[in-house]
């Protein structure tokens, strides 16, 4: 298969392409928890949960292993896009994931002493509004093995 033809194909269905647009954002909050100006307090940006004061968008909460979790599991997403079968792998995982993520931040918010994300309840509605898209998103787009629409059944 040449190159330009795998290009070509890179995020050509519905799947790859939820796949690839949930992966950018995730990479671009990873990235934003970086940046001074969209991240404030950035000079109080802690390696891990404990001490961290930065907040993405005065908002969500922030360490350097929280955005570095949020790029890899982004590029992991742009990469997945690939094939429409890792791409809904990486939609259904990816929602298991985000709902772990979600059950460990009910109880880190009230625990400082286990929150090593930085997790407050604002990223905690992210993660469970991620996972309920990512999971949606992979249920109920339903493709055949090769990625292609299955035939609507649709009774007139």
């Amino acid at each position: 298969m040449s190159e330009e033809f795998r290009a070509a194909e890179f995020a050509t269905t519905r799947l790859q392409k939820i796949s690839m647009t949930i992966g950018i954002v995730i990479v671009l909050l990873g990235v934003a928890g970086f940046i001074p100006g969209i991240t404030r307090g950035i000079d109080q940006l802690a390696v891990t949960g404990n001490g961290s004061e930065a907040y993405i968008f005065t908002v969500f909460r922030v360490s350097v292993v929280h955005n570095v979790v949020h790029i890899v599991a982004g590029v992991l997403g742009i990469v997945c896009a690939m094939r429409p079968r890792s791409s809904r792998q990486f939609l259904l995982w990816g929602a298991a994931f985000f709902v772990v993520l979600w059950i460990f931040g009910l109880y880190a918010v009230g625990h400082p002493e286990v929150n090593f994300l930085a997790i407050n309840p604002a990223d905690n509605w992210l993660h469970i509004g991620l996972a309920a898209v990512m999971a949606a998103s992979g249920l109920i787009i339903s493709r055949d093995p090769h990625g292609q629409p299955r035939e609507s059944h649709t009774i007139v």
